[in-house]
C-alpha cells in the first residue's frame, strides 16, 4: 500500500492513539460501572417481590383447583430470606398426603421483613394459609423487601389478592 508521495502507508495505531482509547474507556467504565451495580441490585429486589407474589397467586389459585388448604412456609421458621416453600394437603384413598407446589431458595443480598397489619410494625409470620376458596386465613400481611439500594413492599390482602409496589408499605 502507497500513501500520496510513493512512501509505504502505515498500518496499525500508534502508541499515543491506543493509550488515548484506553484512557477515554477507563473514564467510561469508572462513570458506569457503580450505576450498573445500583441497577442489578434494584433489579434483584424487584425480582424477588415478584417472586413472592407469583408463589402467593400460584397457592391461591392450586387451593381453588384442588380444593383443599394450600400453605407457604419459610424454610427456616419465621424467616422469609432462607426462601420459602408452597405445599398442599390432599386426601388419597382416605390418606391425607402432602403435595409440594413450588420451593423457592435463598435470594442473596435482600432482606425480608414480615410486617403487622398496619404494614410498618415489624411481625413474625410462621405461614400463610389459602383455604379451598382462595382466601387467606389471616389478616392482611406484608412482605418488605430491602437491598442494597431500594425497597419493595409485597402486601396480600384478606382476599387473597397480592400486589407490589416501589418503596416501603407504610
Amino acid at each position: 500500500m502507497r500513501g500520496l508521495h510513493g512512501r509505504p502507508g502505515q498500518a496499525g495505531f500508534s502508541l499515543i492513539e491506543l493509550l488515548t482509547v484506553l484512557t477515554v474507556l477507563g473514564i467510561m467504565m469508572a462513570i458506569g460501572v457503580p450505576s450498573f451495580r445500583n441497577f442489578i441490585a434494584s433489579q434483584r429486589v424487584k425480582s424477588t417481590s415478584y417472586e413472592i407474589s407469583t408463589t402467593l397467586l400460584l397457592a391461591r389459585s392450586e387451593a381453588i383447583k384442588r380444593n383443599t388448604t394450600v400453605t407457604i412456609a419459610p424454610l427456616t421458621a419465621n424467616t422469609w430470606t432462607s426462601g420459602w416453600t408452597a405445599t398442599a394437603t390432599q386426601t388419597v384413598s382416605g390418606t391425607p398426603t402432602t403435595i409440594t407446589l413450588q420451593n423457592q431458595a435463598a435470594i442473596d443480598g435482600i432482606t425480608i421483613t414480615t410486617l403487622g397489619s398496619d404494614g410498618v410494625t415489624p411481625a413474625s409470620l410462621a405461614s400463610v394459609t389459602f383455604n379451598s376458596a382462595g382466601r387467606q386465613t389471616g389478616a392482611v400481611t406484608y412482605w418488605q423487601l430491602a437491598g442494597a439500594t431500594s425497597t419493595r413492599c409485597v402486601r396480600l390482602d384478606s382476599a387473597g389478592i397480592a400486589t407490589t409496589k416501589s418503596g416501603t408499605c407504610s
